[in-house]
């Protein structure tokens, strides 16, 4: 994850786990996980594991402000988000050309998620599409997105459209 001073990578140590939930609704669903975790980190005499959520449903970005007490860290799942957002299914053969990340209503969403975790600080990530698509790039980085996941064949591509970019 990104995190050093100089804003170089800080990689988490070798064998560390971190967990990532998956369509979160609300707070209670994030706070049983957490709970939980404690308990077995207890009764392991281990760590607790890094706690993530991704923000795939409009319900996690809008609650973002009450979620960020329980986190540590969020990954931006782009292709769900925006697929409910606009009440369009992806897999669609229709439909699914009108799919865009790009909406307004989506960015305003990532927007907001973006703002709640930075006042924390907690690492915000992007994955899917949009975090790969070079018109979508300079926009993510604006809004202050410093961490993007990508599929290994859009790495090289998306690294080059990020150095040329002036934040």
């Amino acid at each position: 994850r990104s995190g050093g001073d100089d804003g170089s990578p800080v990689l988490e140590p070798a064998g560390q786990c971190r967990i990532l939930l998956p369509m979160v609704n609300d707070l209670d669903e994030v706070r049983a996980v957490r709970a939980h975790l404690v308990a077995e980190a207890a009764a392991c005499g281990r760590p607790v594991p890094a706690l993530g959520i991704m923000i795939e449903t409009p319900a996690a970005a809008l609650m973002i402000d009450r979620l960020v007490e329980e986190i540590d860290f969020v990954s931006i799942g782009s292709n769900d988000l925006s697929q409910y957002v606009l009440a369009m299914d992806r897999l669609h053969p229709v439909l699914a050309g009108r799919l865009d990340a790009l909406h307004p209503a989506v960015l305003r969403l990532v927007e907001r998620v973006v703002q709640a975790c930075s006042a924390r600080p907690i690492p915000v990530a992007v994955c899917g599409g949009m975090a790969a698509d070079p018109l979508a790039l300079p926009i993510l980085l604006g809004l202050g997105v410093r961490e993007l996941s990508v599929v290994p064949t859009a790495l090289a591509t998306v690294k080059g459209a990020v150095r040329a970019l002036d934040v």
